[in-house]
């Protein structure tokens, strides 16, 4: 992530405009709760907020998050102290293009949002990090902007020739399904779906859930 990206974000946490933060998607993946073994080892990268981490505890899973942005990592671990949960998660300041763990470390991936604020050129060490900590028959949750999208903020993505644009030096991409896919060699798709962002039509996120 770039200075100004993270710039961006690390403002965003503060103000409460980090909409992405306060979303989970968690009814959609059903189908992964249900292949991972009890206590399985999950790492959600850009953890944002760490919804996700309580309601996947909740199911007996274990969880490691990691977020560029310092101070969002402190809440979260502050967060994880006050539920009692320290002994199935935590989380950790680290970039996903540099993951500090050891290959074939988790049981299951969790992507909701990070990659499609990468740059292009960083979508091939991404991949490469993800894979690498990944199980092999391990899980990806993957949860990125469509390009199907009919508008999202002032951009017309399904109409326009291009799937990137830049707004307040942040990046946006939205993929189509198979552009989406292409972020993770070697994995076949479980199950996919195109989701409203807040209920607003016209704004749409693609639930894919893959396994290695």
């Amino acid at each position: 992530m770039h200075d100004a990206q993270k710039a961006y974000f690390a403002q965003a946490y503060k103000t409460g405009t980090d909409l992405w933060s306060t979303q989970t998607f968690f009814e959609y993946i059903t189908p992964l709760l249900k292949e991972l073994a009890p206590q399985a080892f999950m790492l959600d990268v850009g953890i944002g907020r760490g919804k996700m981490v309580p309601l996947l505890v909740d199911r007996g899973f274990r969880v490691i998050g990691i977020d560029v942005i310092e101070d969002i990592v402190l809440k979260v671990n502050e967060e994880i102290k006050n539920r009692h949960i320290e002994k199935s998660a935590r989380a950790m300041t680290a970039s996903v293009l540099d993951i500090p763990f050891a290959n074939e470390s988790f049981d299951a991936v969790i992507d909701i949002g990070l990659a499609q604020h990468l740059l292009q050129q960083d979508f091939a060490t991404y991949a490469q990090e993800v894979s690498r900590v990944l199980k092999p028959g391990g899980y990806i949750l993957s949860v990125q902007l469509a390009k199907e999208t009919q508008k999202y903020l002032t951009w017309y993505p399904k109409s326009s020739d291009t799937n990137t644009f830049e707004r307040d030096g942040v990046s946006y991409t939205f993929f189509t399904k198979e552009e989406h896919h292409g972020l993770y060699p070697d994995t076949s798709i479980i199950s996919e779906t195109l989701v409203p962002i807040d209920s607003l039509q016209d704004e749409l996120v693609r639930v894919m859930i893959l396994q290695k």
